[in-house]
């Protein structure tokens, strides 16, 4: 009897498909290049050739002027710059013209002509070249901090150009007009805005909450009191409407702004 042989089943894959590009001379059809792959090596080399492009358009916008001229790249920084352009301008054309006053003044005195001295009490006030006297810092020293004489005339100077952000974006002021600390509240859990840009000084918490110090510019100071939460640290740099912390209904804030060591009404210089 004859033996039964078992032929083994051919494999059903073969070898992987693999694919060449080549270039050949139009003259001559010499073959100039020839590359093999497969389509594993394809997909690869796409990955990576798209990874490069991307990576390149990426470096072009950061580090290049071109990313100025993409749409809302630079819009929020082009208007921050306008206004902050704006307020020195505002702030150099009074000062030019409290200068101009200055000298009208001093030509009027030379000529013995009447002097403007409220023109005169604002710009000595800020000149270096002229030192106050014994008796009139005694006097300051002493009716000043009384709170009933209003001797610091450069607050208005100083804030004029200044633009203050309000603390709270809803609120309600439930403390008298032209009160000192003015007393803030809200109908919901709300964040706290710094009202200018600044640096923060102190970090502390009483028996209201939490409460943050703010150096500002032009000798302000900012004071937020009675706060839930806070987002920032002693000295960190913040910008003016920056969230620095939340309040909740149940505890009004209680806001306050000094310039060069007196309180000032913060109503006077912010609309609540």
């Amino acid at each position: 009897m004859g033996k039964l042989l078992r032929i083994p089943r051919r494999r059903r894959w073969g070898t992987p498909p693999r694919f060449r590009l080549e270039f050949f001379s139009e003259n001559s059809f010499n073959r100039l290049w020839s590359f093999k792959f497969s389509r594993l090596q394809v997909i690869v080399w796409s990955a990576i050739a798209l990874a490069a492009a991307v990576a390149l358009f990426w470096a072009i916008v950061r580090f290049t002027p071109v990313g100025a001229m993409l749409p809302g790249e630079t819009e929020a920084e082009m208007r921050r710059q306008i206004v902050e352009l704006g307020i020195r301008a505002d702030s150099l054309q009074n000062r030019l013209r409290l200068l101009d006053s200055y000298a009208s003044n001093l030509r009027s005195a030379i000529g013995g002509k009447p002097t403007d001295s409220y023109v005169s009490t604002l710009i000595s006030e800020g000149d270096t070249l002229i030192e106050a006297s014994e008796r009139e810092r005694e006097f300051v020293a002493d009716y000043d901090p009384s709170g009933r004489f209003s001797l610091s005339v450069l607050t208005p100077i100083a804030a004029y150009g200044m633009a203050f952000y309000s603390p709270l974006a809803d609120c309600r002021q439930t403390s008298a007009s032209d009160a000192q600390v003015a007393t803030l509240s809200v109908m919901e859990p709300s964040p706290v805005m710094s009202v200018y840009q600044g640096t923060v000084i102190s970090v502390g918490r009483d028996p209201l909450g939490y409460v943050l110090v703010i150096q500002h510019g032009n000798d302000f100071i900012s004071q937020y009191s009675g706060l839930e939460n806070i987002y920032v640290k002693k000295d960190s740099r913040v910008e003016a409407g920056e969230a620095i912390g939340s309040i909740i209904p149940d505890q009004p804030l209680l806001f306050e702004i000094w310039h060069d060591g007196n309180a000032v009404p913060p109503d006077r210089l912010i609309s609540f």
